[in-house]
């Protein structure tokens, strides 16, 4: 009997010192991806436009003032997908006009309308934005890069992440309260 309640106790030390070791090389693995830049030394984020899905012509020049949100993605790629739901809460978070969302897919805007019917994504959206993701360096996805009120590159997070509105929340509040 005693045997048997040592080696339960043994076991569960062991549990009490390994799982917290499991779960910290999960939390490092998940702020590996994700990388914030030091306010002075940001750089320009690189120019693009285009025209939405909707038909409005965009141009990141046109968003300076405002913290800008992009999202790349494409319609196959399963964890752009799941995100979307979380993706959507942040746009009704920050729904006071100085936060843009907006999700660059790699998909044709025929087969973008039709995923749409599906499941709703509240950003806004562009297609093919193979080139725009090329130029923002974008080798994983889903990909986000978050972009200050001056136009510089402030966040970069690669790769899907679960709950990732839990990530971009902060830092969207954070880039909210830079001065202009």
């Amino acid at each position: 009997m005693k045997r048997q309640s040592r080696l339960l106790l043994v076991s569960a030390i062991i549990l009490m010192l390994i799982v917290p070791i499991i779960y910290a090389q999960a939390v490092i693995k998940r702020i590996e991806r994700a990388v914030s830049i030091p306010e002075k030394e940001r750089k320009p984020a690189p120019e693009f436009a285009g025209t939405t899905l909707e038909g409005s012509a965009m141009r990141l020049a046109d968003l300076r003032g405002k913290v800008v949100v992009l999202n790349f993605w494409y319609v196959a790629c399963g964890p752009c997908r799941a995100e979307i739901p979380g993706l959507n809460r942040l746009v009704q978070e920050f729904d006071k006009g100085d936060v843009v969302f907006i999700a660059l897919a790699l998909d044709k805007a025929d087969k973008l309308r039709l995923f749409l019917k599906e499941i709703p994504f509240r950003y806004q959206l562009m297609s093919e934005a193979g080139a725009t993701a090329e130029l923002y360096g974008v080798q994983a996805y889903p990909g986000h890069i978050l972009i200050d009120r001056k136009g510089r590159i402030a966040h970069v997070i690669r790769g899907g992440i679960d709950k990732i509105e839990d990530i971009l929340r902060p830092l969207i509040t954070g880039l909210s309260q830079e001065s202009k």
